[in-house]
């Protein structure tokens, strides 16, 4: 089972949309990232999606969510800000399943480090670029270890 970590797809700059920052959507560039996500993990056996209450989280999963057949769920653990303890036990709540998680660049970081300091194996690629995923494999124990973390990025050229 695989827990795919990612950040929401590229919204502009904050501060410059008119809405408040919750409610700032996908630009074009984003959307071409939520598409390409989905089609990354298109041959995965998600089970579920979750993701920020933030709409440029939920919009960077829809696609991903349409594609296997299951609704967006809103987490508080996944908003920007959230109490990262809260983040870390749902990640590890999750291990035993596929699911998608998509949150922050405050976040993932975070959470991120915490995993290297428990000793996580982390691949030799890092990253949090907007778009980016990071697959967390659980340890098979089920009892919610994550055991390793591969970053990739779903940079379009």
């Amino acid at each position: 089972m695989s827990i795919y970590l990612i950040r929401h797809a590229s919204a502009g700059t904050r501060g410059r949309a008119e809405a408040p920052d919750l409610h700032r959507p996908l630009d074009d560039y984003g959307r071409q990232q939520a598409d390409a996500i989905a089609a990354r993990l298109a041959q995965t056996a998600l089970e579920a999606v979750l993701s920020s209450a933030a709409l440029r989280c939920i919009q960077t999963v829809a696609p991903l969510a349409a594609l296997h057949g299951v609704e967006v769920e809103t987490h508080p653990a996944l908003l920007e800000g959230a109490d990262l303890a809260a983040t870390l036990d749902l990640i590890e709540s999750c291990a035993h399943r596929t699911v998608a998680l998509c949150s922050h660049g405050d976040v993932i970081p975070e959470v991120m480090q915490l995993l290297a300091n428990r000793g996580v194996q982390i691949g030799n690629r890092r990253g949090f670029a907007k778009g980016g995923i990071w697959t967390l494999d659980g340890d098979g124990s089920g009892d919610g270890v994550i055991s390793r973390a591969v970053y990739e990025s779903t940079v379009i050229e």
